[in-house]
């Protein structure tokens, strides 16, 4: 029989939480396939987009390949463009071209897909499904509170030591004088904020705003910074990790950077069990603004882009964040300090 694809129901969870695993590679209990996640990450509805989030390609009922599905809004001179970010994908190896299909299959319903690393096979394929690298993600972070983080560490190891020593010292970095003033907001004020950019950019409707706050695994919140910047943030807590997941400002200065980056360190002072301040972007100004605040580039990945639809200006120009992935909420990424 041809293979069957289809969006999934909550009805295919537990034989979709068995197929993840065993292709993912996930221990029994990982919080990726918990219940009440992908609850929240393919079924829960969103009041501003109705369209299916999973995706499998079957056959006689049996699971040959999956992909969740994060939708993104690119929007940019009064023009707006649909598409997703690729989570959970996998495949089984017992059925040669399933993944392969799945995809094709998956760019036909949106305008762009976009893809930010992932494994080295991953990587490799890409390309060969029409992919192509429009530019660099990378992940900065800064201990916050190293000596309860260095105490999580199962044995002792000189090089845990070294790490613990470094990053005392490392937290000590001085913080930037001001713009670290800021008070929390509704999810509507901060959608509204969103939509102010000039350029291309990644919109954050305000279905996107309320439905981040009813994750089960991580805490979102949105504050305005400062009296006279314009710029608000949305800021997640995920295990020991606290998070800039996203900026939103419409004038994208290295000022309002920074402010940012301040702001996600104060919050966290008031946050006992935050060991670890992380952030992404893909802007050269971001990455130099993260860099003055005492952040550390520790990871970087390409981005890659299949589109059937031109854009305006290059997606270079566009600042991708954590928000437009699944590290905005996930609480199983480990330190990166």
């Amino acid at each position: 029989m041809r293979p069957v694809f289809r969006p999934t129901t909550l009805a295919d969870q537990p034989r979709l939480a068995e197929f993840l695993s065993r292709h993912l590679g996930l221990g029994i209990g990982h919080p990726a396939v918990d219940a009440e996640l992908m609850m929240w990450k393919y079924w829960r509805p969103r009041s501003d987009i109705s369209a299916p989030r999973s995706y499998v390609l079957e056959r006689e009922g049996c699971i040959l390949s999956h992909a969740g599905l994060w939708p993104l809004r690119l929007v940019g001179q009064s023009q707006q463009w649909s598409g997703v970010h690729m989570i959970d994908w996998a495949a089984d190896p017992a059925a040669p071209g399933a993944g392969v299909s799945l995809v094709r299959r998956l760019t036909q319903l949106v305008d762009f897909i976009v893809s930010f690393g992932g494994s080295a096979a991953t990587q490799r394929v890409l390309p060969a499904f029409g992919f192509r690298t429009v530019g660099e993600m990378w992940t900065a972070a800064r201990p916050i509170r190293p000596l309860r983080q260095c105490a999580l560490t199962p044995a002792l190891h000189w090089r845990y030591a070294a790490r613990a020593v470094r990053n005392v010292t490392w937290s000590a970095f001085p913080q930037r004088a001001g713009y670290r003033e800021c008070r929390p907001i509704k999810p509507d004020i901060y959608a509204r904020s969103a939509q102010n950019a000039v350029t291309l950019s990644l919109h954050r409707p305000l279905g996107l705003c309320e439905y981040l706050l009813d994750c089960p695994c991580a805490r979102f919140e949105y504050y305005s910074i400062g009296v006279d910047e314009d710029v608000a943030v949305c800021v997640s807590t995920a295990g020991h990790q606290i998070r800039l997941v996203d900026v939103s400002t419409s004038t994208g200065t290295f000022s309002s950077w920074v402010a940012a980056c301040e702001s996600v360190l104060a919050i966290a002072r008031y946050r006992p069990h935050a060991f670890e301040a992380v952030v992404r972007g893909s802007g050269a100004l971001s990455r130099n603004a993260v860099s003055a605040c005492g952040f550390r580039i520790r990871q970087t990945m390409p981005i890659f882009l299949y589109s059937r639809r031109e854009f305006p200006a290059p997606l270079s120009d566009c600042e991708f964040q954590m928000l437009d992935n699944d590290m905005a909420f996930r609480d199983d990424t480990g330190f990166f300090t």
